[in-house]
Protein backbone atom coordinates (compact mmCIF):
# COMPACT_ATOMS: atom_id res chain seq x y z
CA UNK A 1 0.00 0.00 0.00
CA UNK A 2 0.92 3.20 -0.39
CA UNK A 3 1.06 5.78 2.56
CA UNK A 4 -1.24 8.63 2.91
CA UNK A 5 0.70 12.35 3.24
CA UNK A 6 -2.75 14.59 3.60
CA UNK A 7 -2.72 15.41 -0.30
CA UNK A 8 -6.52 13.96 -0.48
CA UNK A 9 -4.75 11.05 -2.60
CA UNK A 10 -6.69 7.54 -2.98
CA UNK A 11 -4.98 4.63 -1.63
CA UNK A 12 -4.95 1.64 -3.59
CA UNK A 13 -3.77 -1.59 -1.96
CA UNK A 14 -2.52 -4.42 -5.09
CA UNK A 15 -2.23 -7.97 -4.66
CA UNK A 16 1.59 -9.12 -4.54
CA UNK A 17 2.12 -11.32 -7.80
CA UNK A 18 4.03 -14.77 -7.16
CA UNK A 19 7.15 -14.93 -9.39
CA UNK A 20 6.96 -17.75 -12.48
CA UNK A 21 10.48 -18.80 -13.21
CA UNK A 22 9.60 -21.64 -15.37
CA UNK A 23 9.53 -19.49 -18.83
CA UNK A 24 13.01 -18.38 -18.42
CA UNK A 25 14.20 -22.06 -17.28
CA UNK A 26 13.09 -23.42 -21.00
CA UNK A 27 14.47 -20.71 -22.53
CA UNK A 28 18.25 -21.50 -20.92
CA UNK A 29 17.54 -25.03 -21.54
CA UNK A 30 17.10 -24.24 -25.63
CA UNK A 31 20.15 -22.23 -25.60
CA UNK A 32 22.29 -24.69 -23.35
CA UNK A 33 21.18 -27.19 -26.09
CA UNK A 34 21.74 -25.49 -29.20
CA UNK A 35 25.48 -24.35 -28.24
CA UNK A 36 26.12 -28.02 -27.73
CA UNK A 37 24.45 -29.21 -30.87
CA UNK A 38 26.50 -26.48 -33.15
CA UNK A 39 29.89 -25.87 -31.20
CA UNK A 40 33.22 -26.38 -32.76
CA UNK A 41 35.80 -29.12 -32.85
CA UNK A 42 38.40 -28.87 -30.11
CA UNK A 43 41.13 -27.15 -31.03
CA UNK A 44 44.25 -28.14 -30.46
CA UNK A 45 47.01 -25.15 -28.94
CA UNK A 46 47.83 -22.28 -31.73
CA UNK A 47 51.70 -21.39 -32.10
CA UNK A 48 52.40 -18.42 -33.47
CA UNK A 49 56.16 -18.39 -35.73
CA UNK A 50 57.62 -15.28 -37.78
CA UNK A 51 57.01 -15.41 -41.43
CA UNK A 52 59.25 -12.39 -42.63
CA UNK A 53 57.25 -9.17 -40.95
CA UNK A 54 54.02 -10.89 -40.81
CA UNK A 55 53.14 -13.83 -38.56
CA UNK A 56 51.02 -17.06 -39.47
CA UNK A 57 48.72 -18.96 -37.14
CA UNK A 58 49.13 -22.25 -37.27
CA UNK A 59 48.44 -26.02 -35.54
CA UNK A 60 51.36 -28.06 -33.62
CA UNK A 61 51.22 -30.74 -35.74
CA UNK A 62 53.34 -29.57 -39.09
CA UNK A 63 52.13 -28.81 -42.29
CA UNK A 64 53.33 -26.95 -45.38
CA UNK A 65 52.82 -23.22 -45.42
CA UNK A 66 51.84 -21.80 -48.90
CA UNK A 67 52.82 -18.01 -49.40
CA UNK A 68 49.47 -16.18 -49.55
CA UNK A 69 48.74 -14.40 -52.76
CA UNK A 70 48.39 -10.55 -52.94
CA UNK A 71 45.02 -9.34 -53.00
CA UNK A 72 43.56 -6.90 -55.08
CA UNK A 73 46.00 -7.54 -58.08
CA UNK A 74 45.05 -10.07 -61.01
CA UNK A 75 47.68 -12.93 -61.12
CA UNK A 76 50.77 -11.86 -63.76
CA UNK A 77 52.00 -13.79 -66.33
CA UNK A 78 55.05 -15.89 -66.14
CA UNK A 79 58.18 -15.34 -67.23
CA UNK A 80 58.80 -17.56 -70.33
CA UNK A 81 60.74 -20.54 -69.99
CA UNK A 82 59.51 -21.50 -66.89
CA UNK A 83 57.56 -25.22 -67.37
CA UNK A 84 56.01 -25.23 -64.07
CA UNK A 85 54.93 -21.94 -61.95
CA UNK A 86 56.17 -23.56 -58.44
CA UNK A 87 59.60 -23.13 -60.37
CA UNK A 88 59.07 -19.37 -60.27
CA UNK A 89 58.77 -19.33 -56.34
CA UNK A 90 60.99 -17.84 -54.32
CA UNK A 91 63.89 -19.38 -52.24
CA UNK A 92 66.61 -17.98 -49.70
CA UNK A 93 69.61 -18.80 -52.52
CA UNK A 94 68.19 -16.97 -55.56
CA UNK A 95 65.48 -14.61 -56.29
CA UNK A 96 63.14 -15.59 -58.91
CA UNK A 97 63.38 -14.42 -62.44
CA UNK A 98 61.62 -11.52 -63.42
CA UNK A 99 57.72 -11.70 -64.97
CA UNK A 100 56.75 -9.88 -67.76
CA UNK A 101 55.79 -7.09 -65.92
CA UNK A 102 59.03 -6.02 -64.52
CA UNK A 103 60.91 -6.68 -68.01
CA UNK A 104 58.71 -4.12 -69.77
CA UNK A 105 58.95 -1.63 -67.00
CA UNK A 106 62.98 -2.03 -67.40
CA UNK A 107 62.62 -1.92 -71.46
CA UNK A 108 60.47 1.49 -70.70
CA UNK A 109 62.71 2.67 -68.38
CA UNK A 110 65.40 2.07 -71.23
CA UNK A 111 63.03 3.83 -73.75
CA UNK A 112 62.79 6.94 -72.22
CA UNK A 113 66.42 7.05 -71.63
CA UNK A 114 66.57 7.25 -75.23
CA UNK A 115 68.29 3.78 -75.29
CA UNK A 116 66.77 2.36 -78.03
CA UNK A 117 68.77 -0.44 -79.00
CA UNK A 118 68.79 -2.01 -75.48
CA UNK A 119 65.21 -1.48 -75.17
CA UNK A 120 64.17 -3.20 -78.67
CA UNK A 121 66.37 -6.21 -77.43
CA UNK A 122 64.18 -6.20 -74.14
CA UNK A 123 60.88 -6.05 -76.43
CA UNK A 124 61.93 -8.52 -78.71
CA UNK A 125 61.34 -10.68 -75.81
CA UNK A 126 57.73 -10.04 -75.40
CA UNK A 127 56.56 -9.25 -78.80
CA UNK A 128 54.76 -12.23 -79.04
CA UNK A 129 53.10 -11.95 -75.53
CA UNK A 130 52.01 -8.27 -75.28
CA UNK A 131 50.60 -5.74 -77.34
CA UNK A 132 52.39 -3.16 -75.88
CA UNK A 133 55.81 -4.43 -76.49
CA UNK A 134 54.90 -4.91 -80.23
CA UNK A 135 54.01 -1.46 -80.58
CA UNK A 136 57.36 -0.36 -78.55
CA UNK A 137 58.91 -2.38 -80.54
CA UNK A 138 58.17 -0.43 -83.41
CA UNK A 139 58.49 3.11 -81.72
CA UNK A 140 62.59 1.83 -81.11
CA UNK A 141 62.89 0.97 -85.12
CA UNK A 142 61.83 4.35 -85.85
CA UNK A 143 63.73 6.20 -83.73
CA UNK A 144 66.68 3.63 -84.81
CA UNK A 145 66.00 5.03 -88.37
CA UNK A 146 65.35 1.45 -89.05
CA UNK A 147 62.32 2.48 -90.69
CA UNK A 148 61.36 -0.84 -92.29
CA UNK A 149 61.37 -2.92 -89.29
CA UNK A 150 59.53 -0.16 -87.58
CA UNK A 151 56.55 -0.73 -90.29
CA UNK A 152 56.54 -4.07 -89.91
CA UNK A 153 55.96 -3.55 -86.43
CA UNK A 154 53.35 -0.99 -86.48
CA UNK A 155 51.88 -2.70 -89.01
CA UNK A 156 51.02 -5.87 -87.22
CA UNK A 157 50.08 -3.79 -84.01
CA UNK A 158 47.53 -1.76 -85.91
CA UNK A 159 46.46 -5.71 -87.50
CA UNK A 160 45.42 -6.16 -83.74
CA UNK A 161 44.32 -3.24 -82.80
CA UNK A 162 42.97 -0.71 -85.90
CA UNK A 163 42.61 2.13 -83.24
CA UNK A 164 45.32 2.30 -81.53
CA UNK A 165 46.88 6.27 -82.02
CA UNK A 166 50.06 5.86 -81.13
CA UNK A 167 50.84 3.00 -83.44
CA UNK A 168 49.00 5.01 -86.31
CA UNK A 169 50.87 8.51 -85.65
CA UNK A 170 53.81 6.31 -86.08
CA UNK A 171 52.69 4.63 -89.28
CA UNK A 172 52.32 7.59 -90.92
CA UNK A 173 55.69 9.30 -90.01
CA UNK A 174 57.33 5.72 -91.05
CA UNK A 175 55.51 5.90 -94.55
CA UNK A 176 56.84 9.45 -94.85
CA UNK A 177 60.34 8.32 -94.07
CA UNK A 178 59.88 5.10 -96.33
CA UNK A 179 58.55 8.52 -99.06
CA UNK A 180 55.20 6.78 -99.39
CA UNK A 181 53.25 9.79 -99.58
CA UNK A 182 49.94 8.37 -99.97
CA UNK A 183 49.76 6.27 -97.44
CA UNK A 184 51.43 8.20 -95.32
CA UNK A 185 48.66 10.98 -95.35
CA UNK A 186 46.16 8.07 -95.29
CA UNK A 187 47.43 7.09 -91.86
CA UNK A 188 48.00 10.58 -90.64
CA UNK A 189 44.43 11.66 -91.46
CA UNK A 190 43.06 8.41 -89.87
CA UNK A 191 45.18 9.20 -86.78
CA UNK A 192 43.13 12.53 -86.85
CA UNK A 193 40.24 11.66 -86.23
CA UNK A 194 41.05 10.53 -83.09
CA UNK A 195 42.90 12.96 -81.80
CA UNK A 196 43.87 16.13 -82.81
CA UNK A 197 47.84 16.17 -82.81
CA UNK A 198 49.91 18.94 -83.79
CA UNK A 199 52.96 17.13 -85.19
CA UNK A 200 50.72 15.35 -87.67
CA UNK A 201 48.18 18.62 -88.39
CA UNK A 202 52.00 19.92 -89.69
CA UNK A 203 53.11 16.37 -91.15
CA UNK A 204 49.50 16.39 -93.29
CA UNK A 205 49.79 20.02 -94.35
CA UNK A 206 53.02 19.46 -95.56
CA UNK A 207 52.29 15.98 -97.59
CA UNK A 208 49.45 17.87 -99.06
CA UNK A 209 52.24 20.57 -100.31
CA UNK A 210 54.62 18.26 -101.08
CA UNK A 211 52.20 15.82 -103.65
CA UNK A 212 51.24 18.80 -105.43
CA UNK A 213 54.87 20.24 -105.97
CA UNK A 214 55.86 16.48 -106.93
CA UNK A 215 53.70 15.29 -109.04
CA UNK A 216 55.71 14.69 -111.76
CA UNK A 217 58.95 13.88 -110.18
CA UNK A 218 61.33 10.57 -110.55
CA UNK A 219 63.67 9.43 -108.21
CA UNK A 220 67.04 7.93 -109.13
CA UNK A 221 68.78 5.41 -105.96
CA UNK A 222 72.40 4.86 -105.09
CA UNK A 223 73.05 2.90 -101.79
CA UNK A 224 72.94 5.39 -99.37
CA UNK A 225 70.66 7.97 -100.93
CA UNK A 226 67.61 8.18 -102.72
CA UNK A 227 67.96 11.59 -105.45
CA UNK A 228 63.99 13.15 -106.18
CA UNK A 229 63.78 15.25 -109.24
CA UNK A 230 61.74 16.88 -111.73
CA UNK A 231 61.36 15.15 -115.02
CA UNK A 232 60.90 18.20 -116.40
CA UNK A 233 63.11 20.57 -115.24
CA UNK A 234 66.20 18.83 -113.44
CA UNK A 235 67.41 16.09 -116.27
CA UNK A 236 70.71 15.05 -115.72
CA UNK A 237 71.52 16.88 -112.67
CA UNK A 238 70.42 14.41 -109.88
CA UNK A 239 74.14 12.61 -111.49
CA UNK A 240 76.13 15.40 -110.26
CA UNK A 241 74.43 15.49 -106.89
CA UNK A 242 74.23 12.12 -105.69
CA UNK A 243 78.33 12.37 -107.03
CA UNK A 244 78.72 14.82 -104.66
CA UNK A 245 76.70 12.89 -102.03
CA UNK A 246 78.56 10.18 -102.17
CA UNK A 247 81.83 12.12 -101.63
CA UNK A 248 80.42 13.85 -98.91
CA UNK A 249 79.29 9.98 -97.16
CA UNK A 250 82.87 9.15 -97.43
CA UNK A 251 84.82 11.90 -96.68
CA UNK A 252 83.03 13.77 -93.56
CA UNK A 253 81.76 9.64 -92.33
CA UNK A 254 85.62 9.27 -92.54
CA UNK A 255 87.25 12.08 -90.51
CA UNK A 256 83.52 11.66 -88.30
CA UNK A 257 84.46 7.82 -87.95
CA UNK A 258 80.41 7.24 -88.07
CA UNK A 259 77.96 6.52 -91.38
CA UNK A 260 74.42 7.23 -91.10
CA UNK A 261 72.89 3.92 -91.25
CA UNK A 262 69.73 4.85 -93.11
CA UNK A 263 69.40 6.09 -96.76
CA UNK A 264 68.97 9.50 -96.86
CA UNK A 265 66.04 10.87 -99.20
CA UNK A 266 67.49 14.32 -101.36
CA UNK A 267 64.88 16.52 -103.22
CA UNK A 268 65.83 18.87 -105.68
CA UNK A 269 63.51 21.25 -106.29
CA UNK A 270 62.43 23.94 -108.44
CA UNK A 271 62.75 27.40 -106.51
CA UNK A 272 59.18 27.77 -105.81
CA UNK A 273 58.56 24.31 -105.30
CA UNK A 274 61.41 24.23 -102.74
CA UNK A 275 59.90 27.43 -100.66
CA UNK A 276 56.06 26.45 -101.17
CA UNK A 277 56.83 22.77 -98.96
CA UNK A 278 59.27 23.73 -96.64
CA UNK A 279 58.44 27.49 -95.82
CA UNK A 280 61.94 27.93 -95.33
CA UNK A 281 63.17 32.01 -95.21
CA UNK A 282 64.06 33.62 -99.01
CA UNK A 283 67.84 33.20 -97.92
CA UNK A 284 67.97 29.62 -97.36
CA UNK A 285 69.60 27.93 -99.50
CA UNK A 286 68.80 24.16 -98.67
CA UNK A 287 67.12 22.29 -95.57
CA UNK A 288 67.56 19.20 -93.69
CA UNK A 289 64.17 18.03 -91.90
CA UNK A 290 64.52 14.66 -92.23
CA UNK A 291 64.62 14.81 -95.85
CA UNK A 292 67.82 16.67 -97.68
CA UNK A 293 65.63 19.41 -99.63
CA UNK A 294 67.42 21.64 -102.20
CA UNK A 295 66.31 24.70 -104.84
CA UNK A 296 68.46 24.17 -107.98
CA UNK A 297 68.45 27.13 -110.04
CA UNK A 298 70.86 27.59 -112.60
CA UNK A 299 73.16 25.05 -111.48
CA UNK A 300 75.46 25.12 -114.45
CA UNK A 301 79.20 26.61 -113.32
CA UNK A 302 78.09 26.55 -109.50
CA UNK A 303 79.17 23.12 -108.62
CA UNK A 304 81.36 24.65 -105.96
CA UNK A 305 78.37 26.35 -104.13
CA UNK A 306 76.46 22.86 -104.59
CA UNK A 307 78.74 20.99 -103.03
CA UNK A 308 79.10 23.48 -99.75
CA UNK A 309 75.18 23.19 -99.58
CA UNK A 310 74.96 19.40 -99.76
CA UNK A 311 78.23 18.97 -97.36
CA UNK A 312 76.37 21.29 -95.38
CA UNK A 313 73.04 19.29 -95.31
CA UNK A 314 74.71 16.09 -95.48
CA UNK A 315 76.26 16.74 -92.23
CA UNK A 316 72.97 17.09 -90.56
CA UNK A 317 71.66 14.09 -91.89
CA UNK A 318 75.06 12.83 -89.92
CA UNK A 319 74.38 14.65 -86.68
CA UNK A 320 70.52 13.55 -86.74
CA UNK A 321 71.81 9.89 -86.91
CA UNK A 322 73.60 10.21 -83.78
CA UNK A 323 70.85 12.06 -82.06
CA UNK A 324 68.25 14.55 -82.21
CA UNK A 325 69.42 16.27 -79.28
CA UNK A 326 72.05 19.08 -80.61
CA UNK A 327 72.44 22.53 -79.59
CA UNK A 328 71.71 24.54 -82.90
CA UNK A 329 75.02 26.16 -82.73
CA UNK A 330 76.78 23.19 -82.57
CA UNK A 331 74.95 21.48 -84.94
CA UNK A 332 75.14 24.22 -87.54
CA UNK A 333 78.48 24.77 -86.28
CA UNK A 334 79.59 21.19 -87.54
CA UNK A 335 77.46 21.76 -90.98
CA UNK A 336 79.30 24.77 -91.54
CA UNK A 337 82.98 23.24 -90.93
CA UNK A 338 82.74 20.35 -93.45
CA UNK A 339 81.68 22.82 -95.96
CA UNK A 340 85.53 23.59 -95.84
CA UNK A 341 84.42 27.89 -96.05
CA UNK A 342 88.31 29.26 -95.05
CA UNK A 343 86.81 32.81 -95.22
CA UNK A 344 84.52 32.41 -92.04
CA UNK A 345 87.15 31.01 -90.28
CA UNK A 346 89.08 34.47 -90.50
CA UNK A 347 85.89 36.54 -90.06
CA UNK A 348 84.74 34.32 -87.12
CA UNK A 349 88.17 34.63 -84.86
CA UNK A 350 88.15 38.69 -85.36
CA UNK A 351 84.62 38.56 -84.03
CA UNK A 352 84.38 36.44 -81.01
CA UNK A 353 81.09 35.92 -79.51
CA UNK A 354 78.61 38.59 -80.09
CA UNK A 355 75.54 37.01 -79.55
CA UNK A 356 75.55 34.69 -76.35
CA UNK A 357 75.83 30.90 -77.21
CA UNK A 358 73.22 30.22 -74.64
CA UNK A 359 70.44 32.04 -76.86
CA UNK A 360 71.47 30.09 -79.64
CA UNK A 361 70.83 26.80 -78.29
CA UNK A 362 67.20 26.42 -79.52
CA UNK A 363 67.43 28.36 -82.92
CA UNK A 364 68.79 31.30 -84.94
CA UNK A 365 67.53 34.64 -84.89
CA UNK A 366 64.80 35.40 -87.93
CA UNK A 367 64.37 38.36 -89.72
CA UNK A 368 67.57 40.20 -89.89
CA UNK A 369 69.74 38.62 -92.37
CA UNK A 370 72.93 40.24 -90.23
CA UNK A 371 71.84 38.46 -86.98
CA UNK A 372 71.36 34.93 -89.15
CA UNK A 373 74.96 35.14 -90.85
CA UNK A 374 76.51 35.93 -87.34
CA UNK A 375 74.95 33.55 -85.77
CA UNK A 376 76.24 30.84 -88.08
CA UNK A 377 79.62 32.87 -88.13
CA UNK A 378 79.77 32.66 -84.53
CA UNK A 379 78.61 28.81 -84.25
CA UNK A 380 81.39 27.73 -86.62
CA UNK A 381 83.96 29.57 -85.35
CA UNK A 382 83.42 28.06 -81.63
CA UNK A 383 83.07 24.45 -83.26
CA UNK A 384 86.51 25.29 -84.86
CA UNK A 385 87.82 26.01 -81.44
CA UNK A 386 86.38 22.95 -79.67
CA UNK A 387 88.11 20.46 -82.78
CA UNK A 388 91.26 22.55 -82.78
CA UNK A 389 91.68 22.01 -78.65
CA UNK A 390 89.73 18.50 -78.00
CA UNK A 391 89.63 17.19 -81.85
CA UNK A 392 86.94 16.05 -83.75
CA UNK A 393 86.50 12.56 -81.85
CA UNK A 394 85.28 14.59 -78.50
CA UNK A 395 83.01 16.15 -80.40
CA UNK A 396 81.47 12.87 -81.83
CA UNK A 397 81.84 11.46 -78.14
CA UNK A 398 79.64 14.51 -76.92
CA UNK A 399 77.10 13.91 -79.60
CA UNK A 400 76.80 10.53 -78.32
CA UNK A 401 76.40 11.39 -74.76
CA UNK A 402 73.59 13.36 -75.43
CA UNK A 403 72.11 10.64 -77.79
CA UNK A 404 71.73 8.70 -74.87
CA UNK A 405 69.93 10.93 -72.85
CA UNK A 406 72.67 12.97 -70.79
CA UNK A 407 72.56 16.58 -70.11
CA UNK A 408 74.49 19.02 -72.16
CA UNK A 409 76.19 19.95 -69.18
CA UNK A 410 77.11 17.00 -67.88
CA UNK A 411 78.33 15.45 -71.38
CA UNK A 412 80.09 18.67 -71.67
CA UNK A 413 81.98 18.91 -68.76
CA UNK A 414 83.15 14.84 -68.80
CA UNK A 415 84.49 15.25 -71.90
CA UNK A 416 86.03 18.78 -72.55
CA UNK A 417 86.96 19.05 -68.61
CA UNK A 418 85.17 22.49 -68.19
CA UNK A 419 81.51 22.79 -67.56
CA UNK A 420 79.41 23.79 -70.29
CA UNK A 421 77.78 26.92 -68.56
CA UNK A 422 81.60 28.52 -68.06
CA UNK A 423 82.64 27.97 -71.61
CA UNK A 424 79.33 29.81 -72.98
CA UNK A 425 80.08 32.52 -70.71
CA UNK A 426 84.03 32.81 -71.93
CA UNK A 427 84.45 31.66 -75.06
CA UNK A 428 85.16 34.22 -77.41
CA UNK A 429 85.56 36.71 -75.16
CA UNK A 430 88.76 36.26 -73.38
Amino acid sequence: MIEDHGYGSRIYVRKRKRFNAWPYLIVIAILTGAWFFFKPPDKTPLIREPVGSETINKRQEPRKIRPAAKSQEPAEPTYPGAENPEDLQQTEDAPPPRNLKGKLADAHQLFLNRDYEKALALYKEFIDLDPEALLYAGLCCYWLEDYNSAYQYLQQTLENNRRNFLARKFMALTCYKLDDLADSLTHAEIALSQVSDFELLTLQNKLKREQKVMDDYGDQQKVHFKVQFSKMEHTGIENTVLDILEEAYRTIGSDFNFYPPASITVILYNEQGFFDVTRAPGWAGGLYDGKIRIPIKDIEGKEELLKRILFHEFTHALVRSITPRCPVWLNEGLAEYFSEDEELLKLGAQLGQLIPLRRLEEGFPSGDIRLVALAYLESYTAVSDLIEKHGLFRIKECLEALGKGEGLSESFRTIFGVAYEEFAAKWGRD
